[in-house]
């Protein structure tokens, strides 16, 4: 009983202290939009995500999109990447409408796939999209501003795919 006891322990500290690998996901021009990729040696392991957001600095969503399908086998789920900003895939469903990008402000990409996808980027008075770095001081403030906010919702019970928790 006390090996037995032992075992679940050991089983729920090395279970607890497991984590998902962080992925970057790379923003890039392409026809006049924005796009969106893993590296790749992560597109093998992105083939069902649960979300997928772009916020603003400010921590408002200016797009959301919720898969369908979030497990199985992957030749199961749909390939999704690349995505192009505002075009939902097949088997993904969008929740917030996309908003129009404003050239010069900072935007933030979260979303979770076998674990956090994370990104940043700037597009460009010409269009051109400029690849920021995600773990950039103002990108992470976007992403806790967002994070407080959803939490706040989901305190008062509003919080669900579809809900700017951050809207004025």
């Amino acid at each position: 009983m006390i090996c037995r006891a032992a075992l679940l322990l050991a089983m729920a500290f090395a279970l607890g202290s497991c984590t998902a690998p962080e992925m970057e996901v790379e923003a890039y021009g392409e026809g006049g939009t924005v796009a969106f990729r893993l590296a790749p040696d992560q597109i093998r392991d992105a083939n069902c995500f649960f979300y997928f957001h772009v916020l603003d600095a400010r921590g408002a969503v200016m797009w959301e999109i919720w898969s369908d399908r979030v497990s199985g086998p992957p030749e199961a789920c749909p390939r999704t990447f690349p995505l192009r900003y505002g075009v939902t895939p097949k088997g993904v469903r969008t929740t917030i409408a996309p908003s129009p990008l404003v050239p010069g402000q900072l935007y933030v990409i979260d979303g979770d796939v076998i674990g956090r996808m994370t990104g940043a980027f700037r597009v460009g008075p010409d269009g051109t999209v400029e690849r920021l770095d995600p773990n950039d001081p103002a990108a992470q403030a976007a992403l806790e501003i967002y994070g407080q906010t959803s939490m706040n919702a989901a305190d008062a019970n509003i919080a669900e795919p579809g809900t700017n928790a951050t809207a004025n």
